[in-house]
């Protein structure tokens, strides 16, 4: 029997509540959370656990903000970058229980993406222009600009997708919040 496995995420800006989900199906299966390898969460197995799983976004990871979640019965996983993941006991209040805080949460990590979202979209537009105005339509120098608008065009995608999915998330849910 395998005692390694891993699974692709789902990307934090689409499918955390989903990945969370997923997470604590396999902690019951045994399949203890282990850290992570590029777009993939490692496991081991183990005892089959009760768990509940969080995700929250935060630059800097001090000791407060970890005796936060600690004293609030939540264990520190994993951190990709400015993602941290939590897993508490099964049915564990989670620190985020109103839909002010999670708005106020993906407002935060929609913000960490408008920068480069801006950024990749002016390089690409601009690239795009000086690719039809003065690269030749054949030979090496348009080999290397289509490289470099492919490039940019990947950059863009990963930067300028997570930013509206954040936006939309977040509008979606004022939105329920005014309705209530």
């Amino acid at each position: 029997m395998k005692s390694k496995k891993y699974i692709m995420m789902g990307g934090f800006a689409f499918a955390d509540s989903t990945d969370m989900k997923r997470l604590k199906k396999l902690a019951k299966k045994g399949w203890i959370l282990n850290g992570w390898k590029f777009l993939w969460y490692r496991f081991e197995k183990g005892e089959p656990q009760d768990l509940d799983f969080m995700v929250d976004y935060r630059d800097e990871l001090d000791a407060d903000y970890l005796m936060m979640f600690e004293k609030s019965g939540w264990k520190h996983e994993m951190s990709i970058v400015h993602v941290h993941i939590f897993s508490a006991k099964e049915g564990t209040k989670p620190i985020y229980a109103d839909k002010d805080s999670e708005a106020e949460k993906l407002k935060i990590q929609g913000q960490s993406f408008k920068k480069p979202a801006i950024i990749t979209s002016l390089l690409l537009i601009s690239s795009l222009v000086l690719d039809v105005l003065f690269i030749p339509e054949t030979g090496w120098l348009n080999f290397l600009w289509t490289m470099v608008i492919t490039l940019l065009m990947i950059a863009t995608v990963f930067s300028v997708m997570p930013y509206f999915a954040y936006k939309i998330r977040r509008r979606r849910l004022k939105k329920d919040i005014r309705i209530r």
